[in-house]
């Protein structure tokens, strides 16, 4: 016997109502969209349930509206049954918003033709309580942020740079509070392009351009307010910092792609089932951890002269998980412990190393900081240049709310020390000894 269109509709509603025992449906953002459906269906399914056996149901201009609905639930029941921690969280977003608009349009349109029905409708369903029902249905609010997202690309597109707030409400909304979210975004991104360009799919993949972009800016936000977050009474040296947690390193280790991490930092993401350099998104041939010797020996010597304490990389990396670091209000000194000696105030900053966004154009470097040369998806050159403040169509960047002290003065100090740290580092051991008793 062949089931119903209703029938099948409220078999495919049961089977995402099952969804909810699925451990990734409470993680962020899905948790909140998933909830918001089961809503939707749940007011919706009492009211199918009392008209499957009635005459009404046989009604071909209901059964049209029910096979519509039934194909966008089944989408969306795909959509949440198969996200995972490492896939895109923006796109997820983009695509979730869009079907849950749709079914929450069509299941309004399944009441009004409820109401104007010909058919007489079975006991204990009046048009009262249809219109109650409709009436929630329609107050049910449903987030937007796709709305702002693709706002924030087409003023990328125009040659405009999306505000501070924008930036901060996407990141949030999207759940993109660390710098390894971040980091795993731009990664989950850039598969989706690959895919996208595989199947000769322009129009997606500069579209995932676009939002690779949005997700770079994000990431210099970041790094902004861990600057103005860290009291150092001189800056740290670029290298010396981990491109995963942003802080200066404890225990350095080098990978498959020759880059250098916190130990700490590094296992964290590669033990998440992530197989890429972070930095250059690399394939890493192997997961063995290097120690750096020689960059351990140079912070420890830079922090000896600067009087500065290494950080615990285990109690930032609970900070780093449990605090929204994109929050605008984050920027707080944070670490004034790590710098005993320090008077309070904040990190200078110099207009020369703020960082630019010019899509496709910079690479992420050891602090987070762009550099010159390719974009943080598609590295094409690790050499270091002077920065600037303006993005790459000549605007500056608007990074509201975060307060940085400049003196180029003592930054040009703190690089002349950093210089002369490295220089005695690059002489080995044995050879300055030997060249000592000379």
């Amino acid at each position: 016997m062949e089931i119903s269109i209703l029938k099948a509709l409220l078999n495919s509603i049961s089977s995402f109502l099952h969804l909810s025992s699925y451990d990734n449906i409470n993680l962020d953002p899905v948790q909140k969209y998933y909830q918001r459906t089961e809503e939707l269906l749940k007011l919706l399914k009492p009211i199918l349930d009392s008209i499957i056996d009635s005459k009404v149901a046989s009604d071909e201009v209901l059964n049209k509206a029910f096979e519509d609905f039934g194909q966008s639930v089944d989408e969306l029941r795909e959509l949440f049954g198969n996200w995972q921690p490492l896939l895109s969280k923006a796109y997820f977003v983009l695509q979730v918003e869009s079907l849950i608009s749709k079914i929450q349009a069509s299941a309004l349109d399944i009441f009004q033709l409820l109401k104007s029905s010909h058919q007489s409708l079975p006991d204990g369903l009046s048009l009262p309580s249809l219109e109650h029902c409709s009436q929630k249905m329609k107050h049910i609010e449903c987030e937007q942020t796709s709305s702002s997202i693709k706002e924030a690309i087409r003023d990328q597109v125009d040659g405009v740079v999306p505000s501070s707030e924008t930036l901060v409400k996407i990141a949030e909304r999207v759940s993109l509070r660390s710098n390894q979210e971040i980091l795993i975004e731009a990664v989950a991104l850039e598969k989706l392009k690959e895919n996208a360009e595989q199947a000769e799919k322009a129009g997606e993949a500069d579209f995932m351009d676009q939002m690779i972009a949005l997700v770079t800016r994000m990431h210099e936000r970041l790094v902004m307010i861990k600057q103005s977050q860290i009291c150092s009474p001189v800056p740290i040296p670029p290298d010396f910092c981990c491109p995963l947690s942003l802080e200066l390193m404890t225990d350095p280790v080098i990978v498959a792609s020759g880059q250098t991490y916190e130990r700490a930092f590094i296992k964290d993401w590669i033990d998440l089932g992530l197989t890429v350099c972070p930095k250059t998104r690399q394939t890493l041939a192997h997961i063995t951890l290097i120690p750096n010797y020689t960059v351990k020996a140079l912070i420890a010597n830079w922090c000896e002269l600067n009087d500065v304490k290494l950080p615990d990389p285990m109690k930032i990396m609970s900070l780093n998980q449990s605090s929204p670091l994109l929050n605008a209000d984050s920027t707080a000194p944070r670490d004034s412990h790590i710098f005993p000696h320090s008077t309070g105030n904040q990190p200078t900053v110099p207009e020369s190393i703020r960082p630019t966004v010019s899509p496709g154009k910079n690479s992420i470097s050891s602090t987070g900081i762009l550099r010159e040369g390719s974009s943080p998806l598609h590295p094409r050159s690790t050499s270091e240049v002077s920065l600037t403040g303006t993005a790459g169509n000549g605007q500056s960047l608007d990074i509201a709310r975060i307060s940085l002290t400049s003196s180029e003065d003592r930054f040009t100090n703190s690089e002349e020390r950093s210089t002369e740290l490295v220089g005695q580092h690059s002489v080995s051991p044995s050879r300055r000894a030997s060249s000592t008793s000379r």
